[in-house]
């Protein structure tokens, strides 16, 4: 396992969230998007560091509204997967949103990202919804996206 560290997404660095955007998700993410996303009330981005070498491996774009939290975006370089960055990147969002009020967390993911899944349901995401067609992949095929929400509180601790 990579020694993985968290932390807040500098405005110089959104050149490398699109960057890691486009690898992971096989497609473009222009930069004028990721600022729009950065400057949504309550929004913020948290990078993922292999701390061995310093080099950002992935990203999660959230924000707070009220007393909800949302994940906007995850990503993680391909070589990189399986290593703990979402996990800790995931627990990052889940205490950020728990120390801003938030009491429940929401994300939507492709039913057809069976990972990201897997991985959301240990950590205690419950699936609460369903959109048909709503993601278009790279080669124009639809997928469905499941909306999965986390009930937050204090003494929450995540897997």
């Amino acid at each position: 396992m990579k020694s993985i560290i968290i932390r807040n997404m500098d405005w110089g660095e959104i050149e490398i969230v699109n960057k890691i955007f486009g690898e992971s998700f096989n497609e473009p993410y222009p930069e004028s998007v990721t600022a729009s996303l950065l400057r949504l009330p309550g929004a913020w981005c948290q990078l993922a560091i292999d701390e061995e070498n310093g080099v950002s491996i992935g990203f999660l774009i959230a924000r707070i509204i009220l007393d909800e939290a949302e994940i906007l975006s995850v990503g993680i370089l391909s070589a990189s997967r399986r290593q703990g960055a979402a996990r800790r990147l995931l627990n990052a969002a889940c205490e950020r949103a728990i120390s801003l009020g938030a009491l429940a967390l929401h994300l939507e993911v492709g039913e057809d990202n069976q990972g990201a899944v897997a991985l959301y349901r240990k950590m205690e995401f419950r699936p609460t919804g369903r959109r048909p067609n709503y993601y278009r992949r790279a080669n124009r095929r639809r997928v469905a996206a499941i909306l999965m929400t986390r009930k937050l509180t204090n003494s929450n601790k995540t897997k």
